[in-house]
Formats: structure tokens, sequence, C-alpha cells
């Protein structure tokens, strides 16, 4: 019996002391809330003089010039003259008048005004109308005169009932009265500017700057629940506010064009500044709306399975925080704004609204927030897809229809870009989350505190685990009364966190970003869309080239993130090697397919609305075709070489038109820079292939020529090129082409002079010299003039003098070549090896 009563004194003991924890709970949000609603009136009071300032500073103009105008007629009376007593009570009258008139005229200029803009916000959503009856100013104006209105009757009470009539009284209600019809003209004159209501999005601006930064680290009691939800209560309400402006921008034709543009960049403004602000939020916080998430069947515990399946019941979903609520509804207002203006056929509001998106995509990467930047280019994707997958006009026929053909050029040369400018943003991110730099705030971090995980700056995604550890070490700072964990594992578990967190970010970067890109020259090669093909290909290259500088920074930031590695745990792990050939494959792939597509862009018409795609491509495939012979790439150069030797001739013949205007010296230096680049291009296919001891490169360059030599007019253009290149070489010139070329001939002499070397004896010398040793004559000779002076050997030359002079057709034409190889062969034969 005394172990029962024992039992149920202990038991109502710990009631009441559960029930005194409430109460006092309940006390201590009573308190908070008292202290919270008092510092937002104090807010309020600031926000109001702030405005009456500025409302002051408004009419500043109008008091200064009344005050000027009483002391002009105080000054001027007594020469005019004065009222005579008699008329004093029509004087009165007369003002009373005026005043009343005044009134009643600004009562029906703003009955109508009203009138006018309710057709406006009668058909406005809720959130919109409440934007209108709560703007600032205006709210600030109404109260004002609704003060001065109950001051009034008031002194009027006082004085009839009291026979109270101060002078203050006299002198308030006469200043107040001045102000308040000036603030009401003011007012009326802001009464126009909501014709147009998406003026009020800068408001909305810094109230959702204002509540975001509330429910952030920053923020007065962030850590209570309570309060959180009530700042993702006025944070949804701003999300409203900006859907239903929107609604209204769609849905009114005078809107739809600046107002919308106008409407979406501050949209873009605020989702920016946002995502620096959500860096500071507790991922727990309430100020992220909780949605059920149902579980698999196959994946919980046995426990919970067991319990369900017994029960013929569903598992029970769990609740997780919507971390991405706020930046999903931004971006749905963004893209139906876009695919509004698209099909309304909109192209400067199109135009503002992708230009603006990207800064936002740069903020993405900056932030971090790759996955949910790689969703959002999707929406935009889709929202676009049908402008995208419209047939452009022909090759030919766009020289006559190019309006539509550029527009959507434009928008697919943007949605491309994105990508681009995101791997460039995410690039520019790694200097944050450099090892040094987080190191050191680990030692200076106070983790007692429960805003500690938000001061390193970390992306958000790398948060959760952060809290965690600092939740552990607060954990162990109450138990032993002082921190256990060293500063060192700290800093170890964060960078594993930041490691798992690249390796999954720069994987998904690159294969979804090569998957859009293969996904649509497909797309657009199945349709014969050539001009679209190329554009995806030129951003494609471009994006693959800022893969690799992500791909080789991004590889160095993990290896020094390892350097932190003390104890046996999950890293992320980076195939730098097999990365940088997937990249270096699309890259080849995407070179590929350009090529194959020259002949069809030769016959694009060059005008200043289209970009020289063809001359650009051309470019990119020469340099492409060298860099393959550098590397000893004998199939890569077999795919492109070929297109490459057709595509000098296509724009030699188009250089032909449209050189016709130009001086006779300006036209043939311009006709002879796609023959030269393709003499030196077939010249070094010889060297290569004897430096690289692989017959194949000159085999394949060789065969391209065989069959260009079979063409019945063969001599003819053999003898052209023969004139414009004996031109060139009589001509002093520096031209782009130029500069190209002499960058090949440096970058093949900078490999001649890492070939190991070997002594010989001069016949007829005493004395021998040391000269480079290779199995290739040409390439011993070349490298051994190479060592005694410059220039020591031209390419083109090497190509004439060993195939081009050697041909049938060319017996009759006269190359005058400075440096022929055949002759410093000979010369070679005189020297002989040392003993």
């Amino acid at each position: 019996m005394r172990g029962l009563r024992s039992q149920k004194f202990w038991l109502s003991l710990q009631t009441w002391f559960i029930r005194l924890q409430g109460f006092v709970r309940s006390i201590q949000f009573i308190f908070q809330k008292i202290f919270y609603k008092l510092r937002e009136v104090i807010t309020k009071a600031i926000d109001d003089i702030h405005i009456f300032v500025v409302l002051v500073k408004t009419v500043s103009f109008s008091i200064l010039f009344a005050l000027i105008t009483i002391l002009i007629i105080y000054f001027l009376s007594p020469y005019v003259g004065y009222v005579n007593i008699s008329n004093v009570e029509s004087y009165d009258n007369l003002l009373i008048a005026v005043a009343s008139i005044t009134g009643i005229f600004l009562s029906l200029y703003f009955t109508g005004l009203n009138t006018v803009i309710g057709s406006l916000y009668a058909k406005s959503p809720h959130p919109v109308r409440n934007l209108f009856i709560q703007e600032r100013i205006g709210s600030f104006s109404v109260n004002f005169i609704i003060w001065l209105t109950l001051v009034s009757l008031g002194s009027l009470v006082l004085g009839v009932t009291w026979d109270v009539r101060s002078k203050l009284t006299v002198i308030v209600i006469v200043v107040s009265g001045c102000f308040s019809i000036l603030f009401f003209a003011q007012l009326g004159k802001r009464a126009f500017y909501f014709f147009d209501p998406t003026g009020f999005s800068p408001q909305l601006l810094s109230e959702l700057a204002r509540w975001s930064r509330q429910a952030s680290s920053n923020g007065v009691l962030f850590a209570n629940p309570a309060f959180q939800f009530y700042y993702h209560r006025k944070g949804n309400i701003v999300l409203d506010s900006f859907i239903g402006l929107n609604k209204v921008a769609l849905s009114e034709n005078h809107l739809k064009e600046e107002a919308l543009s106008y409407l979406i960049s501050s949209v873009i403004s605020t989702y920016s500044r946002y995502l620096y602000t959500k860096k500071s939020i507790p991922t727990k916080s309430r100020w992220f709306p909780y949605k059920n998430k149902y579980k698999d069947w196959y994946l919980p515990s046995d426990y919970y399975i067991h319990i369900a399946a017994t029960a013929k019941a569903e598992l029970f979903p769990a609740s997780e925080p919507d971390h991405y609520w706020l930046e999903n509804g931004f971006e749905n207002i963004e893209v139906s704004a876009l695919k509004a203006s698209v099909n309304s056929d909109f192209p400067s509001t199109t135009s503002k609204i992708l230009a603006d998106v990207f800064s936002q995509f740069t903020e993405l990467g900056r932030s971090g927030e790759i996955q949910q930047a790689l969703l959002f280019h999707s929406k935009i994707e889709l929202s676009i897809r049908a402008t995208l997958e419209n047939n452009l006009p022909t090759i030919a026929e766009l020289q006559v229809d190019q309006n539509d053909a550029i527009q959507t050029i434009g928008i697919l040369e943007v949605l491309c870009s994105y990508l681009v400018t995101l791997v460039a943003g995410f690039f520019s991110s790694f200097d944050s989350l450099d090892p040094s730099s987080f190191s050191i705030k680990i030692e200076r971090q106070n983790w007692t505190r429960s805003d500690s995980p938000y001061a390193l700056g970390l992306p958000f995604s790398i948060l959760p685990d952060i809290e965690d550890i600092s939740a552990k070490l607060i954990f162990e700072h109450q138990v032993e009364g002082k921190f256990i964990t060293p500063d060192w594992y700290i800093s170890e578990l964060i960078a594993r966190k930041i490691s798992l967190y690249l390796v999954e970010t720069m994987s998904s970067l690159l294969t979804k970003g090569i998957k859009f890109f293969l996904y649509w020259i497909k797309a657009f090669e199945e349709n014969h869309q050539t001009i679209k093909t190329i554009v995806v290909i030129d951003r494609g290259m471009e994006f693959s080239e800022k893969l690799k500088t992500m791909a080789i920074s991004g590889n160095q930031l993990i290896r020094n993130l390892y350097k932190l590695k003390s104890i046996d745990l999950t890293w992320g792990t980076w195939n730098h090697d097999d990365k940088l050939s997937e990249i270096e494959q699309f890259n080849k792939e995407l070179i590929t397919r350009l090529a194959s597509h020259l002949p069809e862009l030769s016959g694009l018409k060059r005008t200043d609305n289209i970009p020289d795609y063809f001359g650009k491509s051309l470019v990119i495939i020469g340099d492409e075709c060298f860099r393959s012979l550098d590397s000893n790439e004998q199939m890569y150069f077999e795919a492109i070489f070929q297109k490459y030797f057709i595509g000098c001739l296509l724009i030699y013949e188009n250089l032909r038109k449209t050189t016709e205007d130009r001086n006779l010296h300006d036209r043939f230096i311009a006709l002879s820079e796609p023959l030269m680049d393709l003499f030196d291009m077939s010249g070094y296919s010889l060297l290569y292939s004897e430096f690289h001891q692989n017959p194949e490169l000159w085999k394949i360059c060789m065969s391209v020529w065989d069959d260009y030599f079979n063409v019945e007019d063969s001599e003819g253009l053999l003898q052209t090129m023969g004139a414009l290149y004996n031109y060139r070489q009589d001509s002093f010139v520096n031209t782009e082409r130029e500069n190209i070329r002499t960058q090949w001939k440096m970058k093949f002499l900078h490999r001649l002079r890492l070939l190991p070397k070997k002594h010989i004896e001069e016949v007829g010398f005493l004395g021998g010299c040391t000269v480079p040793d290779h199995p290739s004559e040409i390439i011993s000779v070349v490298a051994d003039c190479g060592e005694i002076m410059m220039p020591s050997y031209n390419p083109d030359e090497i190509f004439i003098d060993l195939y081009i002079k050697k041909q049938a057709v060319a017996k009759d034409i006269d190359f005058r070549l400075r440096y022929p190889i055949t002759e410093m062969i000979s010369c070679n034969h005189n020297r002989k090896p040392s003993k």
C-alpha cells in the first residue's frame, strides 16, 4: 500500500510539475507576444514619421510659396489699402466660399477618379485590393485626416459645452488643416499611378525582405515556432500579392508590356535577395510550410510495415518542410508572364524578362541552389517549347522573312545561355567553400549560440547537417560543462559534407546540362532546322568550356578538403579523369555535328541581323583540326577534316561575291585567307604524322586532296590558288587569321623544342653540333632549323613542296617557296652521326 501511495504521490507531483511548466510557458509566450507587438508599434511609428517627413518635403515648395505670397501681400497692403469694416463679412464669406468650392471640387474630382480606379480594382484579386487599401502613404494620409476631424469635433464639443477655446487648438487646427489639404492633393496625384497596380511591387519587395529577415537568425524570436509561423503567414501574403499583381497585369492589355516586365524585374530582385537571407533561416523553421510525404512500403523499417500490414492501414506520412515554397511561387509567376508575352507576341517584354532572368541564374549559382536552378530551367524550357519547336524558314527563305526567326533564335540562345551562366555563378561560389576560410570561422565559432550554424555562410542544402552538429555540441556543453569535441573533427565533418555536396552538384550540372544540349540538337536535326541546331551547338561548346573549368577547380577544391580528412568517413568521390573525358567527348560530338552542317550554313547570306554562323563555325573547326593533330587523335581528325576542307573552299566562293566592291589588294588578301588556312592545316597533317610516327594522319589529308584533284576543273582552281598564294607571299600583311596561324606555329615549335638531343659531326668542319633526335628526317630538319633561325619552317611550303608540286595538274604552276623542305633535307644528308 505504501508503495502504491508513493507512486500516486510522485505521479501527482509530476502532473503538477507539467501543468506548472505549461503555465510558465504560456506566461512566457504572452510576454514575448507583448514584446513583439510593442516592437511592431515602435517600428510602425518610425515608418509613419519617415512618411510624414517625406510628405513634408514633397509639399515644402507649396508651403514656401504660400508664405512668400502672404508676406508680399502683407508688405504691399499699406500701399494698396485695407478692406473696409463694412465689407469684412463679405470678405470672410468670399474666403469661405472659395474654401468650400475647392473642397467640393476636390471631392468631385476624386470621386470620379476613384470610380475609374474602382473599375480596375473591382476585378482584381483580394490581395491586390488589400494592397490598394493598405498602401502606406495613402493609409497615413487618411488616418491623418481622420485624426484632424476627431480633434476638430472634440474641440467643438469642448467649446460649446464647457466654453474651452484654446489658442493652441486654433494653431493646431489651422496648421494641420493646411497640411491635410496639401497631403490630400499629393494623394490625388499618386492616384494616377494606381492605374498600374504593379507599382506596388517595390513595397512588396521590402515587405518580404522584412519578414524573411525576421525568420532568419538575425530576427526577433526566430527560434520560436509561433513567431516563425507568423512570419510565414506574412510572407505568404506577399507571395499572394505578387501572384495577384501578375494576374492583373496579364488580364489588362495596357499592362502586358512595360508594367509586366517591371513586375517580373521586381520579382527577380526579391527572389535574388531572398536566396542569401535563406541561408540564415533554420531548416526546420515554420517559415517553411510542412507537407505530408508518404513512405515507400519497401523502404521503411519492418516494424512500421508489420503494424500497417496487420491493420490494413496506410503508412503514416512524414511531415517535412517545403524549403522551396517561396522560390516555386516566384518561378511560377515568371514562367506564366514569359509564356504570356511569347504567345501574345510582345518581343520587347519577352526580351526584358529573359534578360532579367540571367541575373537570377547567376545568383542561384552563387548561392549553390543548383538543383532548384535546373528545375527552374526545365520550367522555362517547357513554357516556351511550342515556340522552340516551330519551324523556322529555310536558309533560302530566311533572307526574306527574318523577324520571327530572329526572335526565336534569340529565345533559344538565352535558354541555352542560362546553363552557362549557372555554371559560371556556381564556379564563383568556390571561394566561400575554401577549407582554410571556414576552418578559421569554426575556430572562432561560439557553438553555444543557436544561430551559430548560419554564421558560416554555407549553401542552404548543407545546413541540416551543420544544425545537427550544432545541436549535439550544445547538448555536449550542457552535460559536460564544456566542449570536448575538438575543432579539427568539426572541420572534418563539415568538409566531408561539402565534398559530398560538390560531387553531387557538379555531377548534376554535367549530366543534365549535356542531356539538355544533346536532346535539342537531335530534335532540331531530325526536323532539318539547321540554324537552331547551330545555335544550340554554339552555346553547348561554351557550356563545355565552363564545365571543364568548373571540373578542374572543383577537383582542386575537393582535394584541399581531403587534407582535413583524419578518420575513415564516407567522402565525396570525384572521378576527375573520367569527368574530363566525358566533357571532352561531349565537346567532340558538338564539333563533329557542327562540321556536318558547314555546307548548309554556307548558303546563309550575311546580314547585320544574323550572326556569321558559317565563319565562326569554320574558325572553331579549324582550331579543332589542329588540336586533333597535336594530340594525335586520328579518328577525330578524320571526322572533321574533310568538312573543314569543303568549308574553306565554300567560304572562298562566298568571299568572291562579297568582296567585289573592294580594291584589288584587299580583295586578294581576303580571298587568300581560307586557302592559307587550308595549306597550313594540310602541312601540319604531314608534320604531325611524322612527329607522332602515325602515317594515317597524313593519309587522311592526302585522300581528301586526291579526291579534289580528280575534279575536272581542278587545274584551273589550283592555278587560282597558286596566284593568290604567290600574291600573299609578296605582301607583308598582318591579319587576324595570320595571328591564328602564328599561334599554331608556336605550339608546334614548342613540341619540337621538347625533343631529345643528339650530337653529330659536320663533314668538312672541326667538332660538331647538337641536333634534335627524332626518327623522321623531316622533323629532324625542321627542328634543327628551329634551333638556328626564325622563321624555321612554313607548313604551307612543306605541303606545297612535298605534295602539290608532285601533282600532274601543278606542273605549270610556279609556287614561290622561301624555305623548300626538299633543299633542307638535301643539306641534311651532308651530316653524319658522331662516333
